[in-house]
């Protein structure tokens, strides 16, 4: 009988399923393709990245009966939104780059020495107030040193409430930033601004190194800091005090390198308090992460960073069809490229590495998403040399601050762009060790109250752990997570990257989402490189959850051995994962080529946790033999290739 039933409810959602995949083959058939690509190469791409993902999310509703209405969802919610992208496309002419304001009529001198800032923010705008097609702003050749926003402390150029709007620059053209802790580029409540072709460059970078020659103590170091770099004293150091960061790197380097062989080789510090004992040497002491034992010896490399942690190079807030194609970066006091709340970003082209004369790009992430509901394009990057995590794919997870059942209290934390009547918003029962959404309702009414929202769902949570009654029963360690359906990066295309030498991770999240074509190479010292399951952030929050409908093929990934794909995190870090409730869910990998070096008992996969995986004509290669196996908690696939493991697969583990 049990049986019947799933057959049942297998034919009806292939029934529904089929509906949906005609209305997305009428909407982006190949003449469709073909025609926008042939205007616009960053959204054909996209667009074809759509069809990708929407064959593999059909191919998931028909296999899993008990996520097909969410995932059909999910489906429904892409269409609408690929649909008005291609009828803001259709209805949206392309500015007139001949047309171009040109920031030298407004007094810019590009000689790298005035101050040309507000010739550039004159020029912009002046640009935003013509008629639709015109506004664009052409930066020439040349160097232009970009100082403070007197409007906006601590920016360089705003763009705030933009529509349209195109920012130029030449083969050579370059922003001088000469705070170390600024943020050059910031676009905030825009759409469809555009800004192509500027090298950034910080000329004071905010973060120093050096190479221990003592180990004083347990708590403290002494450093010689690298000929060229800047002193530990300085203010930027002052200011990030309480949020700057140590990291360690080997001694020895890359051939014909000045990078380090290996990063992250030992703890990461906080900030420490420095001490000039002269002749180039500085005594670090640390006050946290302690204690400092033996491996931070004499040889050991050290990077300080003035990490602000907000401060990040380019910010994208709030805004949608931002393109940052051909911008070039090297340094930042926190991330490279932010976007947040923003729908549909395109990053294309663009390149973050350290300079020449030194190992060390950002003092953070390289690309970070949090809070989109429509993924964009990421193609062609090249992420270098990074001082934590090279992308990141967040979602906005909290639990209620009170109420149970159709009514709930929310903080005002959550964005009404997001948080609206029909959208759809899921509670994920981390109290109870589940990661994934167990009940999906729709929003009927919001009511704004004084601090808080009132939501009206139309089916019942039950009798969740709120913040209200978590504080009353503190045993219970872990409030309830809600988390909107829509806002995870549906769409996301992540393609032809070259990914290199961070000192992190990649965090994913999201759902629907493609990963191909790229390039992974990293010296990274951690025992795994994708974290595809949450991670816990306190009691009240997490960083993302788990993901779903995910791909990664025709990539290829060298570096030390470890796990490459990691399952298994919980939100909640008080009690066991249920093993009812996978941490992620459909997950293809698809013709990797995947080479490790070194051994560490690590295995490649680790899917533990995780349902509906498919891995098929991958080739993974060790360089030594390894004992470990290469693949946990995966059906044997005879098309994937394993050389120099004994053991390819492990199901008891």
């Amino acid at each position: 009988m049990r049986l019947a039933v799933a057959m049942l409810m297998s034919s009806l959602a292939c029934v529904a399923v089929e509906g949906l995949l005609r209305e997305r083959d009428a909407l982006l058939s190949r003449s469709t393709i073909e025609r926008v690509e042939s205007g616009d190469r960053l959204l054909g791409e996209w667009l074809r990245g759509q069809v990708m993902i929407t064959d593999h999310l059909v191919a998931a509703i028909k296999s899993d009966t008990q996520r097909s209405a969410s995932m059909k969802g999910d489906f429904r919610f892409l269409l609408d939104q690929i649909s008005a992208e291609l009828k803001h496309a259709k209805e949206t002419a392309a500015n007139d780059r001949s047309q171009a304001v040109d920031v030298r009529e407004f007094g810019a001198v590009g000689d790298g020495v005035a101050d040309d800032g507000p010739a550039i923010r004159k020029a912009i705008e002046v640009a935003a107030s013509r008629p639709l097609g015109q506004r664009c702003v052409s930066i020439p050749n040349g160097k232009y040193k970009v100082e403070g926003d007197p409007k906006n402390p601590g920016r360089n150029l705003v763009l705030s409430g933009l529509n349209h709007v195109t920012v130029f620059g030449g083969t050579m053209t370059e922003i001088l930033i000469p705070q170390p802790l600024s943020v050059p580029l910031v676009i905030r409540d825009c759409d469809d601004v555009r800004i192509e072709n500027l090298k950034i460059r910080f000329m004071n970078r905010p973060f120093t190194t050096g190479v221990i020659t003592e180990r004083i103590s347990n708590d403290t170091v002494r450093v010689r800091i690298d000929p060229g770099c800047g002193s530990p004293l300085a203010p930027a150091f002052k200011s990030c005090e309480f949020r700057g960061l140590a990291r360690f790197y080997s001694g020895d380097l890359q051939a014909g390198s000045r990078r380090p062989q290996l990063s992250s080789i030992l703890p990461h510090q906080s900030a420490p308090s420095v001490v000039d004992r002269g002749s180039g040497l500085y005594d670090f002491t640390f006050k946290q992460f302690l204690p400092l034992d033996s491996g931070y010896r004499a040889g050991v490399r050290i990077a300080f960073y003035a990490r602000t942690y907000g401060n990040h190079a380019v910010n994208n807030l709030n805004s949608s069809r931002t393109r940052l194609v051909g911008i070039s970066l090297n340094s930042s006091s926190a991330m490279a490229f932010v976007n947040i709340n923003s729908e549909r970003p395109f990053i294309a082209d663009c390149v973050v590495e350290a300079d020449p004369d030194t190992y060390v790009s950002t003092c953070a992430d390289g690309i970070y998403l949090r809070g989109g509901s429509l993924g964009g394009l990421l193609l062609n990057n090249t992420i270098r040399h990074i001082g934590d995590d090279f992308l990141n794919i967040h979602s906005l997870l909290s639990p209620a601050h009170d109420g149970s059942g159709k009514e709930l209290i929310l903080k005002k934390q959550w964005f009404l762009k997001y948080l609206k009547i029909g959208a759809r918003l899921g509670l994920i029962p981390v109290s109870k060790g589940i990661n994934e959404p167990t009940v999906e309702a729709t929003i009927l009414e919001i009511e704004e109250l004084e601090h808080t929202y009132k939501v009206i769902l139309d089916k019942d949570f039950g009798d969740l752990v709120t913040n209200v009654k978590l504080q009353k029963h503190p045993e219970l360690k872990k409030a309830d997570f809600l988390i909107l359906l829509d806002n995870q990066c549906h769409g996301l295309v992540i393609k032809g990257n070259r990914f290199e030498d961070g000192l992190s991770r990649m965090l994913a999240g999201g759902r629907n989402w493609l990963f191909v074509d790229n390039v992974i190479a990293d010296t990274l010292n951690h025992p795994f490189l994708i974290n595809l399951c949450p991670e816990a952030q306190g009691p009240e929050n997490a960083e993302f959850v788990a993901p779903r409908n995910v791909t990664f093929a025709n990539n290829r990934f060298s570096g030390l051995q470890k796990t490459l794909f990691r399952c298994g995190g919980s939100a909640n870090q008080f009690r066991p994962i249920d093993p009812e409730y996978p941490t992620a869910t459909h997950i293809r990998f698809e013709n990797n080529q995947i080479r490790q070096f070194g051994k560490n008992g690590h295995p490649v996969f680790n899917f533990a946790t995780a349902q509906f995986v498919t891995m098929t004509g991958n080739r993974i290669e060790a360089d030594v033999p390894q004992d470990k196996p290469a693949v946990v908690s995966f059906k044997p696939d005879h098309s994937n290739v394993f050389v120099n493991f004994k053991q390819p697969y492990d199901l008891d583990n």
